[in-house]
């Protein structure tokens, strides 16, 4: 590999000759211009602005002032809209769980060199002291996202209004039962930064209280729960927008009982996400899921726990204390999952080359999806007056370099 500028200190560059998905694929080599931290041209093809009109790059040079960066890939190179998780509890030895802002920041750089650009830190079900120090810190990274970080775009409060019989590696002793007033309390420590809320919708005061997220903005999410279909199905109608990590933390589909994933597969009005680690689903639930929902209402996330990027060991998720045996995360003395050691990188590679999902539909579900589901307007495609979250892959899909808003974050060799 070879790299005629390096762009960590330019305000405005234009990266040449790679194949652009945006996620739809622009034909032949284009370029994409950067200034200022956003994306201003894209030479080639078509695509969708930030204001929602369509476009068609035409061919130039750089802009006035603008370095021409080039990457030699043997192959050629793809460039993507930078990676959104939207289900990821650490990584690199950090904890979103817990209120220590330099573990906050190792997650962040870490999930950074493997193409992740905006996450939301998910806790998990603790007690409610612990959980406020660690929402209050949260605050407090997000206002400060480390120069070679992923950003922290909001929240994802995974509990602890979970179903018992399903809370998996969550600590049973943190569940109770839905409380508007304390997640209220909650929202208030955060600063109003919980974007998703995954709850059980069987649970006694659930429906009103899902209802109650949806009116002032926060998603509610499915997810640890045993709700029959005819359950989950009026939780729809009370305001359910999403399902979390679909066919775990939930019972399985029956042909007389379809419950929450048979709901979850037929539902139009539901987004859901996947796990595509290699433990926690066949590839064969995952073409299932691509198939019945499409990329665009199904997210690749990581759930990715402190332990992601290191060795077999102990760690802990919470307050669970988790082992991980040959790259896979249990609990304790047990074969239970306890969250996933992945990267969307991998993710990225095992929805292509193991559930055959056509490339474009694999990083629209790694990005343009995601970003969509959270309302965001400027993150997960590559057109004019988006941020410049980019990720340069090889034809190997593994990553080559990573901007965040223009700015360089990683970039290997």
């Amino acid at each position: 590999m070879g790299i005629s500028r390096t762009p960590q200190e330019l305000a405005d560059f234009c990266i040449d000759g790679v194949q652009v998905l945006a996620p739809d694929p622009l034909p032949g080599k284009a370029s994409v211009c950067v200034r200022d931290g956003k994306i201003v041209k894209v030479s080639g093809g078509t695509f969708r602005g930030s204001d929602g009109r369509e476009g068609r790059g035409t061919p130039g040079s750089p802009g006035k002032g603008m370095v021409p960066v080039r990457y030699a890939l043997r192959g050629g190179a793809y460039l993507v809209p930078g990676f959104v998780d939207l289900h990821v509890h650490g990584g690199g030895g950090g904890d979103f769980s817990s209120p220590d802002p330099e573990g906050h920041r190792e997650s962040l750089r870490f999930h950074a060199r493997h193409g992740t650009t905006s996450l939301l830190a998910t806790t998990v079900s603790l007690a409610p002291r612990e959980l406020e120090a660690a929402l209050h810190t949260l605050r407090e990274s997000m206002s400060a996202p480390p120069d070679d970080g992923a950003r922290i775009l909001g929240i994802h409060l995974e509990g602890p209004f979970l179903a018992p019989a399903y809370a998996g590696a969550q600590n049973p002793k943190a569940l109770r039962l839905p409380d508007f007033a304390l997640w209220e309390r909650w929202n208030e420590i955060s600063g109003g930064a919980i974007r998703i809320v995954t709850l059980a919708p069987e649970l006694p005061g659930a429906l009103p209280f899902l209802a109650t997220l949806r009116a002032r903005g926060v998603l509610p999410a499915a997810g640890h729960t045993a709700a029959p279909y005819r359950v989950l199905r009026r939780a729809v109608r009370a305001g359910l927008a999403h399902v979390a990590h679909l066919f775990n933390g939930m019972p399985p589909m029956h042909h007389r009982r379809p419950g929450p994933v048979g709901a979850a597969l037929l539902c139009p009005r539901l987004t859901a996400e996947v796990i595509a680690d290699g433990a926690h689903l066949h590839v064969a639930a995952v073409r299932i899921a691509h198939r019945l929902k499409g990329a665009r209402r199904l997210a690749l996330v990581t759930d990715a726990i402190s332990a992601a990027g290191l060795s077999d060991g102990r760690y802990r998720l919470g307050e669970t204390e988790v082992e991980v045996r040959r790259g896979r995360a249990y609990v304790a003395g047990t074969h239970k999952l306890a969250g996933s050691t992945g990267t969307m990188e991998a993710g990225l590679r095992r929805l292509v080359f193991g559930a055959k999902i056509p490339l474009p539909d694999a990083v629209r579900m790694a990005s343009t999806t995601p970003a969509e589901i959270l309302g965001l307007t400027t993150k997960g495609r590559i057109a004019p007056g988006y941020d410049a979250d980019l990720v340069l892959l090889d034809r190997s899909l593994r990553v080559v370099a990573v901007w965040r808003e223009g700015r360089l974050l990683y970039s290997r060799g």
